[in-house]
């Protein structure tokens, strides 16, 4: 939790940033429906001698995001390099994998980039209709921050609340909507460790799922 309140007061710098110079920075929210899915770490409790593995599947149904973008190399007039954090809460339902429950759950992921952007909004003197953006980066993820259980379960919220980092990607494609406001569609991808072998009933092994979460979002630019 201390890591996301740091990763969120790095984002609110980079707004303050905006007032000193607009032409650096760059200012955008975001939607995702129902196209924001995460596996998330597995996390095993040893209980007489096998593992209940609370490992889950979330599909959410909204997130809201909200994208600071600072530029650090401009490359000609239509091409830059740059940082930028995205800080998103979703809101959806988790499937426990292995050892069942359902849950409304609320959580958040808090991915950091290093960009390379071309055409529109790569640059505020960028004159192309058309534009990208290919980024890499780290995802720091908490899943659930709050959960309200749908099924029967003895599983407390906290027990299977998991915190996880991973490597991660995107690309978008930006343009000009009819009215003249830039707006991105964008992919990304995350894809963490691979799955651990764990003790079920029996002494029986079974291997937790593969960590990772991708995301289609649509994006406003607000100061472009």
């Amino acid at each position: 939790m201390r890591r996301l309140i740091y990763v969120i007061l790095i984002q609110l710098g980079f707004v303050s940033l905006h007032a000193q110079n607009s032409q650096l920075f760059f200012l955008s929210g975001g939607l995702s429906i129902a196209t924001d899915v995460l596996i998330t770490e597995s996390k095993l409790e040893e209980m007489n001698g096998y593992s209940m593995n609370y490992q889950h599947l979330q599909l959410n149904y909204t997130t809201l995001m909200l994208n600071g973008r600072m530029n650090i190399i401009s490359i000609g007039e239509s091409a830059s390099l740059s940082v930028s954090t995205i800080p998103s809460v979703g809101f959806g339902m988790a499937y426990e994998i292995f050892d069942g429950g359902s849950w409304y759950s609320l959580g958040a992921s808090v991915p950091a980039f290093v960009e390379f952007n071309f055409g529109n909004a790569s640059q505020y003197n960028a004159v192309q209709d058309f534009g990208v953006v290919v980024g890499v980066g780290y995802e720091y993820n908490v899943y659930p921050l709050l959960a309200y259980p749908v099924s029967e379960t003895q599983i407390e919220a906290h027990e299977y609340r998991k915190i996880w980092s991973q490597p991660v990607f995107e690309c978008g494609l930006r343009y000009y909507n009819k009215k003249n406001r830039v707006k991105e569609v964008n992919f990304k991808l995350g894809y963490g460790d691979k799955g651990k072998d764990f003790i079920i009933f029996g002494g029986n092994t079974e291997l937790s799922k593969q960590v990772l979460s991708f995301r289609i979002s649509f994006i406003r630019f607000f100061n472009y």
